[in-house]
């Protein structure tokens, strides 16, 4: 499963530049801390690693999205904030004392805020409260600060 999964990602990232004319790639630390990436600013991707043991695989769809003029006029900076819905896979490192699984699976809803200091540079902070699906069924709360340069 394992393999699997990693050999998915690894396709994905391959496929990255044909599927999207504006890609974003950089770090986001926090829980879980690792890799993010966004296609089109539409579609973000993140692989991590959580300090609870696991490695967190996530997509999600920004499906709204939009600028603070109130600011922007003010500070002449691009502000913005976004909302979207996702999956995210979980890779247990270690047992779960709760279950023998080794994959864990749920839902999350992004919402963050973006600041551009330069026309490709993003720095954002994002929460996304979500829902464990398998092997429990529990509500949990992923989030970070990040950075991507824009291709």
């Amino acid at each position: 499963m394992r393999r699997t999964l990693l050999i998915l990602l690894v396709l994905l990232i391959v496929a990255l530049p044909a599927a999207a004319s504006d890609i974003g790639a950089g770090i986001i630390i926090g829980e879980p801390t690792g890799l993010s990436f966004s296609l089109n600013n539409q579609f973000v991707l993140g692989a991590a690693w959580s300090f609870r043991e696991y490695v967190h695989l996530h997509g999600d769809y920004i499906f709204l999205r939009s600028g603070i003029e109130k600011i922007e006029e003010e500070i002449a900076k691009p502000f913005g904030w976004y909302l979207g819905g996702g999956a995210k896979v979980r890779i247990f490192t270690r047992d779960k004392d709760t279950d023998d699984s080794a994959v864990g699976l749920g839902l999350r809803i992004p919402v963050g805020v973006t600041f551009y200091p330069a026309e490709k540079i993003e720095l954002f902070l994002e929460l996304a409260p979500g829902i464990a699906l398998f092997p429990d069924t529990e509500g949990d709360l992923d989030g970070g600060i990040g950075i991507r340069y824009h291709f």
